[in-house]
């Protein structure tokens, strides 16, 4: 006769919980939202609320003189303008004569550097015997 006992298996040991995986994953999120804060934050410096360190041209008429030729009657008009801003702009110089026998005009597309400040002369043609004044020419830029 066989004497058989049943044996009983040994009680689990207590099963630990690790908190790690937990622990990585809110590591993780906090990272994504790092980088998503870091890459909105470049995205904005070309708005007003931004470091906008970018300063386009910016291309004002300063002052301008006219001359009037005797024989031909033409009229130049001599444009400064300057670029305020800090970058290469272009403008197109307008010149409109209006007086009582029409309308005359002419145009000079000019390019200026950061911070120059350069006179054009512009000329105008009109008919021999036009007399212009100063009220007569606008010099516009577009």
């Amino acid at each position: 006769m066989e004497n058989s006992q049943q044996i009983n298996p040994l009680p689990s040991p207590p099963v630990k919980k690790s908190y790690l995986p937990l622990i990585i994953a809110v590591i993780a999120i906090i990272i994504v939202i790092f980088v998503a804060i870091l890459v909105a934050s470049s995205l904005d410096n070309n708005s007003d609320g931004g470091n906008n360190d970018y300063d386009p041209a910016d291309i004002r008429y300063v002052s301008g003189t006219y001359s009037q030729e005797t024989l031909s009657g033409d009229v130049t008009v001599k444009a400064k303008l300057t670029n305020l801003g800090g970058d290469v702009g272009s403008v197109t110089i307008n010149v409109v004569i209006t007086e009582s026998s029409g309308t005359y005009s002419n145009t000079k597309y000019v390019t200026l550097a950061p911070g120059e400040t350069v006179t054009y002369d512009i000329k105008v043609n009109t008919p021999f015997g036009t007399g212009v004044d100063g009220n007569m020419i606008n010099v516009y830029l577009t």
